[in-house]
């Protein structure tokens, strides 16, 4: 005891020596030293407690009173892996986040097991998992006895041993006159109970069944296994099934029972919109045709009543047929006994009759032929009574002849008095038969001109007109002209007059014998003062009366004025004009429509050249367009003829070539498409305040009820809109016609919106585009294109190259050419 006391003391002593060096060692997580030295220049290991491992160890060592580490290390807990999976049983980490030392986890049994071992866990400790996995056992229900006249159709029962859990057992009676009391089938539950107690059998018994609206015989309370009942139903009541019902088992077989008479909801397809689908005695639908069918009143639609006997009329929708027609005077050319709704039909009447409807194709419709097919005899209407003075009857007969007398201000066709015509199938022949009398202004000698003709140069018969004669003639009469049966009566003439001249004022001139006047023929001397001289370039001048007129004006100019104005040219214009014109002096011209530059020079008082402008039209500069017609000139009266851009369309009235240019100038304005009127449909709110559309603008409508509109928008094309827009019932007639080509299948008369259609091409032709094209409110798709072969001879072999197939071959001059063949021609050939 002492020695101990002693070693303590030294060792104290000791320590308190050390602990002035280093102090006491640092501490490491889950590990200790394996020193208690703290000396300068004492080392120190770290060791991992139990559970726990490191890669290396950490080390300290004591340098000048401080511990330093030298090397890092760190202890981390011992991995324990899986702990291993138990049989029916799941398993749940409670402590710790993985299996690592320290980590627990907790077994738990699946639905019906039962753990059989001692402890549900496994923890893991430094030198692994402790005690084995824990494992279940599935549960048991006990072993019941069985009923009398039970027994067991399904399901393994052994004597004295229990049932596993999820095990099913089915049960019946031994005897058909018996019956279960419990349920048929049971099961072993997960608690390791029954899920309902075992059944027993009891003898089959039918109660008295509760039929309300109903009676039944023989009318007791208690009916024995396979006893029969039979059961009638008030008035409005039917039976569900059949009114006689036997007892079984499951009881009453069928079921007793009265239900209201009511009425199916007819086909939907031909019926609106209904939530019921059944309706009760005098509750009306209405039932609505689909196209091409009808009820049986003959409607497109009626009103059906229901009542004990079912619905009334019958819902029942039927095919419109139209029965061939009987027609007097005339036959059916397609001769089928029946057509379908849609379906075509042409007739023709027999010699001399002739069809009373606008056209010789009917079509069929809801209510029959969309017109009555009669042919009548033909006949001929009276002649005009306006302008036919005689006739006896309204109407005539084939091969009636009359002879007729135009009435006064007519004419016959042949100028005669009276004239036969004869009916004919055609008519009248002739079909002429008196003209209205008129007489003309024109053809008559250039000195009459009529008086308040207008712009007219016909007139009717006993019209009145005045005329007159030009200077120089006088009229033959006064009368006033009347159109009569041969002409004007009187027949207008003018005959020519002499008249004098008066004595002319000649500004500037000295008249030499002056008269007061002159008679026809007779010529006048006169001499110009001094500084002036005539217009022919002398001092003096002439000219002589002619009827009544001085041939040429009489004219005195001063001298330094050598000319007199420089003469007018058709289509020019005068781009220099001095005031005055003296001798060898020019003026330019420059035509209007070819700006071609003239002139015209002043000599001796004269203008010496006749100048004339070509008469026509240059080519005009079209914005947005470009002549048809190269040359450089249009002659007058000559209409243009041009083109415009993509997108842009002719001005609406022709451009003609006048004495003043072009009229009205050539335009091209930007294409445009108008608001359209839809029937039975509505454009877009929007879209009505739009007064056009631009190429390429989108067209949004609707249609009212049930009216269908395509399926795709129109579109504003340089053609109009594309597709049109317009509201239909969706029927479409026949697929239109290809070249090369015909649609795959019989072709109907008419197809419901939506259908299809297929088209296949000719031999050795090739289809481009949509070979199907679909009916979308009454319009088909557009349909392919049946593009053609070629056909070509190479060294005397026929070869046949269909549309886009290519052939390369070598050409006489050795140059190699490849053939392409594009709808029935060669692109590239020989030369």
């Amino acid at each position: 005891m002492k020695s101990w006391l002693l070693f303590f003391s030294l060792w104290s002593c000791m320590a308190s020596l050390v602990s002035s060096d280093c102090g006491s060692p640092p501490n490491e997580l889950n590990a200790y030293p394996d020193s208690s030295q703290n000396t300068e220049g004492a080392t120190i290991t770290y060791s991992c407690h139990a559970g726990y491992v490191s890669g290396r160890r950490s080390k300290y060592q004591c340098q000048n009173g401080a511990w330093k580490r030298t090397i890092s290390g760190r202890c981390t807990p011992k991995q324990c892996g899986h702990p291993g999976d138990s049989l029916n049983a799941d398993f749940n980490l409670k402590e710790k986040d993985d299996f690592i030392f320290g980590a627990r986890v907790e077994y738990v049994c699946k639905e019906g097991y039962q753990m059989a071992s001692q402890l549900n866990f496994r923890q893991c400790l430094a030198d692994g998992w402790s005690n084995d996995v824990p494992h279940c056992e599935v549960v048991m229900c006990p072993h019941e006895p069985i009923a009398e006249n039970v027994i067991i159709t399904s399901g393994t029962y052994e004597d004295d041993h229990p049932v596993p859990f999820g095990n099913v057992l089915q049960f019946d009676c031994k005897n058909a006159n018996l019956k279960l009391n419990g349920q048929r089938e049971i099961y072993c539950t997960a608690e390791g109970t029954w899920s309902n107690p075992f059944p027993t059998c009891k003898e089959i018994i039918c109660d008295k069944p509760d039929i309300p609206d109903g009676n039944v015989q023989p009318d007791k309370a208690i009916y024995k296994f396979q006893e029969s009942l039979s059961y009638t139903c008030r008035q409005k009541f039917k039976a569900a099934t059949s009114t006689l019902s036997i007892c079984t088992k499951w009881g009453w077989t069928p079921t007793p029972v009265c239900e209201p008479l009511t009425c199916e909801r007819p086909n939907t397809q031909q019926v609106g919109y209904y939530e019921k689908f059944k309706y009760n005695i005098g509750e009306e639908v209405v039932l609505v045709c689909q196209t091409g069918h009808k009820t049986p009143t003959n409607e497109q639609q009626d009103t059906l009543i229901c009542t004990e006997d079912g619905w009334n009329p019958k819902a029942r929708c039927e095919p419109i047929i139209c029965n061939k027609p009987d027609i007097p005077g005339g036959y059916v050319r397609n001769g089928k006994a029946q057509y379908k709704f849609k379906e075509y039909m042409s007739y023709a009447c027999h010699k001399n009759f002739k069809p009373t409807t606008t056209t010789i194709t009917l079509t069929c419709e809801e209510h029959g032929w969309n017109q009555d097919p009669e042919c009548e005899p033909i006949t001929c209407e009276q002649p005009n009574p306006e302008s036919v003075g005689y006739s006896d009857k309204n109407k005539y007969n084939i091969d009636d002849v009359i002879e007729l007398k135009c009435r006064e201000g007519y004419k016959t066709a042949t100028d005669e008095e009276r004239l036969t015509v004869t009916c004919t199938a055609t008519g009248w022949e002739p079909s002429i038969f008196c003209k209205p009398i008129t007489c003309s202004t024109l053809g008559y000698d250039e000195n009459i001109e009529f008086v308040n003709s207008g712009r007219s140069n016909s007139f009717p018969y006993g019209h009145e007109i005045e005329y007159s004669c030009r200077d120089g003639y006088s009229k033959e009469t006064e009368k006033q002209l009347i159109c009569r049966l041969k002409g004007w009566e009187p027949s207008p003439k003018c005959i020519e007059k002499k008249n004098s001249c008066m004595l002319p004022n000649i500004t500037n001139a000295h008249i030499y014998d002056p008269k007061r006047e002159y008679p026809s023929e007779e010529t006048l001397m006169y001499s110009c003062e001094s500084g002036y001289k005539s217009v022919t370039g002398f001092w003096w001048g002439e000219m002589m009366c002619k009827s009544g007129e001085w041939q040429q004006i009489p004219q005195c100019i001063d001298k330094k004025t050598a000319c007199p104005e420089p003469p007018r040219v058709n289509n020019t214009v005068i781009t220099t004009k001095p005031k005055v014109f003296v001798n060898e002096e020019e003026v330019q011209y420059v035509c209007i429509f070819t700006n071609e530059k003239l002139k015209n020079k002043c000599e001796n008082g004269t203008w010496i050249h006749d100048l004339q402008c070509a008469q026509n039209c240059p080519v005009p500069e079209i914005s947005n367009g470009s002549s048809k017609n190269q040359s450089k000139k249009y002659d007058y009266d000559t209409k243009l003829e041009y083109e415009c851009n993509e997108e842009y369309t002719h001005s609406k009235v022709d451009s003609i070539c006048t004495e003043t240019g072009w009229n009205p100038m050539p335009q091209c304005t930007i294409l445009t498409c108008e608001v359209p009127n839809i029937d039975n449909g509505i454009v877009h709110n929007v879209a009505r305040e739009k007064k056009e559309y631009n190429i390429n603008d989108t067209l949004q409508y609707y249609c009212f009820g049930n009216w269908k509109r395509s399926s795709i928008d129109p579109v504003c094309t340089a053609k109009g809109w594309n597709p049109e827009p317009k509201c239909g019932d969706g029927i479409c007639l026949m697929p239109p016609k290809i070249a090369n080509g015909d649609t795959d299948g019989e072709v109907e008369p008419w197809y419901e919106d939506g259908s299809r259609v297929t088209y296949k091409c000719k031999s050795e032709h090739v289809a481009e585009g949509d070979k199907t094209v679909t009916c979308s409110a009454g319009v088909w798709s557009k349909p392919p294109q049946c593009m053609k072969p070629c056909l070509l001879t190479v060294q005397d072999k026929q070869i046949t190259l269909k549309h886009k197939e290519d052939l390369k071959i070598q050409c006489p001059d050795k140059k190699r050419t490849r053939l392409i063949c594009k709808n029935g021609e060669l692109l590239n050939k020989c030369p």
